[in-house]
């Protein structure tokens, strides 16, 4: 086999654009999978302080009060914070940054000027090296990252968080996260209003992924070359069909999922077999 040649950068500029909006999918599905693991965290907590209450009296009639609401209502603390969900939001961390490194591997072939700042720097990069590379323990990359100011302002941070629990829970973090650097890096924290991988917020990633999509178009353009809209049918023609005038463009990930109580009643439409004949099998 010969040796593998570069392609040419207007084909990687086109195939940035897959892997910003697969960063960006995969940053909504960290967060929104992140934010449940703390509700749960928040829930269990909440179980503990009742079960264990110097008022057990009290805690009984909280109890009561929240046996009034229906058994999913959002105010009783019915979330688990399940080993399957920690997991989940293991892997989405660990899909996050290999989508960002594709990404960043568009954005390091376009011109200069047309480079946007990337938050954590090559912290990216070296993070996603280590999490690739999770059943090995050491190595350069986890060497190079602890030396970056990505590193330090996560470790000001999750100090930051432990010190507000108590002075011996932020002597443990330090000589945890001194031992265990990775430890630190598979961390995140959940505030009110976002998400923080380490030293950069999941908000911060998406507006840097958003001018990144501006940059490869920019570049597609200025080299003569189209760049596909998001919201394009791939279906040739479609898009010049008349009805109906309100369609769906959005990506799958985007739809809000909505509980069964609360979907619209309706009737059903009439059975239509002709426009999808060619879809049914027999038998």
């Amino acid at each position: 086999m010969g040796k593998a040649r570069k392609q040419e950068d207007h084909i990687v500029w086109r195939g940035g654009l897959q892997w910003t909006e697969a960063a960006r999918m995969q940053g909504a599905r960290f967060e929104h999978a992140a934010a449940e693991l703390y509700a749960a965290y928040f829930d269990a907590s909440m179980r503990a302080d009742l079960e264990g209450h110097k008022e057990p009296l009290l805690a009984q009639r909280w109890r009561d009060s929240l046996d009034d609401q229906p058994p999913f209502d959002p105010q009783r603390p019915f979330r688990v914070p399940t080993v399957a969900l920690s997991m989940q939001v293991a892997a989405e961390h660990q899909f996050l940054f290999v989508a960002l490194r594709n990404a960043l591997r568009a954005h390091d072939r376009l011109p200069a000027g047309l480079k946007p700042a990337v938050p954590g720097g090559k912290a990216i990069t070296l993070l996603r090296n280590v999490m690739e590379h999770w059943d090995e323990e050491g190595g350069s990359s986890i060497s190079e990252l602890v030396e970056t100011e990505y590193h330090r302002r996560a470790m000001d941070d999750a100090i930051l968080i432990a010190r507000l629990s108590s002075p011996d829970e932020e002597e443990s973090a330090r000589r945890r996260y001194n031992d265990e650097p990775m430890a630190l890096h598979a961390s995140f924290s959940v505030s009110k209003h976002q998400v923080t991988v380490g030293g950069f917020t999941v908000e911060e990633l998406q507006e840097w992924l958003e001018s990144l999509d501006a940059a490869l178009r920019a570049a597609l353009a200025e080299a003569g070359f189209d760049a596909p809209w998001l919201e394009d049918s791939i279906v040739a023609r479609d898009d010049n069909v008349a009805w109906p005038a309100n369609r769906f463009r959005g990506r799958q990930w985007q739809i809000p999922q909505v509980e069964i109580e609360e979907w619209a009643a309706r009737p059903s439409a009439p059975q239509c077999d002709v426009p999808f004949e060619g879809l049914r099998q027999d038998g």
